[in-house]
């Protein structure tokens, strides 16, 4: 029997530092910095960062700055999501099987989730201030579930 694995995808951030640098510690706003200690906190098999540039990102991945943001047009955000969940195979993740959290706007997963079978939005109707009080709130009270 195969083992279900835990994903958190954790969407980029506008805010980034100048440089070169380990992907996990490029983006420096107090949203991704919480989103990715609440990742952590869920003790997953991996995390990913959706990236507007890269598509998928291994948080160990050494990237350069970068100022791009995802087209706000249907097309090119569809595609982007093929090129996803593609690299998402190719990396062993299971679509239909893993337990795959999204930390993401609706603009990076809305062409993600269709094809993810056992995926959750914790934040999913919560405006920013809202998911980074929840974020605050899960990181530094944890409860056992998510």
């Amino acid at each position: 029997m195969d083992k279900t694995s835990t994903i958190v995808l954790i969407s980029c951030v506008k805010q980034k530092q100048r440089g070169r640098c380990a992907a996990k510690d490029l983006y420096v706003s107090p949203w991704f910095k919480k989103a990715w200690a609440y990742a952590k906190a869920q003790h997953p098999d991996r995390i990913f960062i959706l990236s507007a540039k890269h598509g998928l990102l291994d948080p160990e991945k050494y990237v350069c700055f970068y100022d791009e943001a995802l087209p706000t047009t249907k097309t090119p955000r569809q595609h982007w999501a093929c090129s996803v969940l593609e690299m998402l195979k190719r990396t062993g993740v299971d679509l239909q099987g893993d337990r795959i959290i999204i930390l993401a706007a609706k603009k990076y997963r809305e062409f993600l989730e269709c094809h993810l079978t056992n995926s959750e939005v914790p934040m999913r109707h919560k405006k920013i201030g809202e998911q980074l009080a929840w974020l605050k709130q899960q990181t530094e009270y944890p409860t056992s579930t998510a």
